[in-house]
């Protein structure tokens, strides 16, 4: 059974997107949109490569080379979530484009003019 995106706050979703992404948990907000699939494989792939990348830096550092790489690990960290929740905040909206409310009373025209 295919996941089905669902009609959630994009707040909600692009908060926790962000939120869990910089804490190492990509994905959060897919499986929060209702794209368990696609935020599980994230999570995953996401928690694997920063596995592998900072274990690497750690052991280049003892060559002096991984200082070198640091400041691109810690921009990739920050970088690929901001990516991720936009890019999850923009497929909410395209899927469920904002519906016009009721104009509120301070926007309205009084009668008679």
């Amino acid at each position: 059974m295919p996941d089905q995106l669902r009609n959630v706050d994009k707040s909600i979703a692009f908060i926790l997107e962000l939120v869990g992404g910089l804490f190492g948990y990509l994905g959060i907000g897919y499986m929060y949109a209702g794209m368990v699939r696609e935020g599980v494989i994230r999570l995953v792939v996401w928690l694997i490569v920063m596995i592998v990348a900072w274990v690497t830096v750690v052991m280049l550092m003892y060559i002096c080379i991984g200082i070198c790489f640091l400041p691109f690990l810690v921009l990739a960290h920050i970088l690929v979530p901001v990516w991720s929740a936009f890019r999850l905040k923009r497929e909410l909206e395209y899927a469920y484009p904002e519906q016009p409310g009721p104009i509120p009373p301070y926007y309205q025209q009084p009668p008679g003019r």
